[in-house]
């Protein structure tokens, strides 16, 4: 059997005592909890009540021998990393929020502990967590190279943004988005121009491919020329006009922002695999715009989402 040795940060003296310690800890609380539990209950139930404190106290001993005291004290940071690098290969590639804060958190004790990790950058040795930037022309160059020179298992992140050469198109995965224009009175349109000032009612309506619990978030982005108009009338119902217009389940959050309407849903699989969404815009600014897509997003599961195609639509001067 090969004993792994302590890494070079443990005090051997400071973790003898915390076992001495503990033992005494255990050896006075156990006939104390014991009599403790086993005095509140009725007397046939007292030795039951005993043995189960003692039996509580032997898995606890169990844990700590077989997994506690090396999570504690051999490397935290790397299994933790560790066991988030296998979740998220086991599943699509992605990490979920919490998991995301677990990585910084892990990230900040990592500093605290640089000796964990060892690094040589171009040949030069670094310790602790590093973090490079690069942009514009030095993205065709040879940046840097990397290479691990600790013992520990490093994960190498690298992040990219940019403007798109090209415009995305429509996506489903798990959501289908379709986003629909109709004038005041419920007769469906195909939006290429809108005069100034003109009003016009856009649906978004999204369709699940299986319906599962989920903490979805619609966003519709709105181009330049466009803005929402008056959210407390269309909200409130109070116009006639609307009528037309089914509303099948009701957001638990709204936003009405300038430049986009955020709604978000708390989906149950028992609900309808249909549901559709509204508001009303004005056309505000004569121009060529973009118009952007309709996404809707699973929170925590972001490999389940769906988005519209990107459209044009050109504001006349009225």
């Amino acid at each position: 059997m090969t004993w792994l040795s302590y890494p070079s940060w443990l005090n051997a003296g400071d973790n003898a005592w915390q076992m001495t310690s503990a033992t005494f800890v255990g050896l006075m609380s156990l006939p104390g909890l014991a009599i403790l539990y086993g005095g509140v209950m009725q007397k046939r139930w007292s030795v039951n009540s005993m043995m189960l404190t003692f039996v509580a106290f032997c898995l606890v001993l169990v844990a700590w021998c077989l997994w506690a005291f090396k999570m504690g004290f051999d490397n935290p940071i790397a299994h933790a990393g560790a066991a988030l690098d296998a979740a998220r290969t086991a599943r699509t590639g992605y990490t979920s929020t919490q998991e995301d804060g677990w990585m910084v958190i892990a990230a900040e004790a990592l500093a605290a502990h640089k000796a964990l990790s060892q690094f040589a950058i171009d040949g030069q040795s670094a310790d602790g967590a590093i973090y490079r930037k690069w942009s514009g022309f030095a993205l065709g160059q040879k940046l840097a190279t990397i290479a691990n020179t600790g013992k520990a298992t490093a994960q190498l992140v690298t992040t990219s943004s940019g403007v798109p050469v090209t415009h995305d198109p429509a996506a489903s995965e798990g959501y289908s988005v379709e986003r629909t224009f109709y004038k005041l009175d419920g007769t469906k349109i195909d939006l290429k121009s809108l005069a100034q000032n003109e009003r016009v009612v856009v649906v978004v309506k999204i369709t699940e491919s299986e319906a599962r619990s989920a903490k979805l978030l619609v966003v519709d982005r709105l181009p330049a020329g466009l803005e929402i108009d008056n959210p407390t009338l269309f909200d409130s119902g109070s116009i006639d006009a609307f009528a037309w217009l089914k509303r099948d389940i009701d957001p638990v959050h709204t936003e009405y922002r300038d430049d986009r309407f955020v709604a978000a849903f708390d989906r149950e699989p028992g609900q309808s695999a249909f549901f559709s969404i509204a508001y009303v815009a004005r056309a505000v600014a004569p121009g060529l715009y973009v118009y952007p897509p309709a996404t809707a997003e699973d929170m925590y599961r972001p490999d389940r989402f769906g988005r519209t195609a990107f459209g044009a639509l050109e504001v006349t001067a009225k």
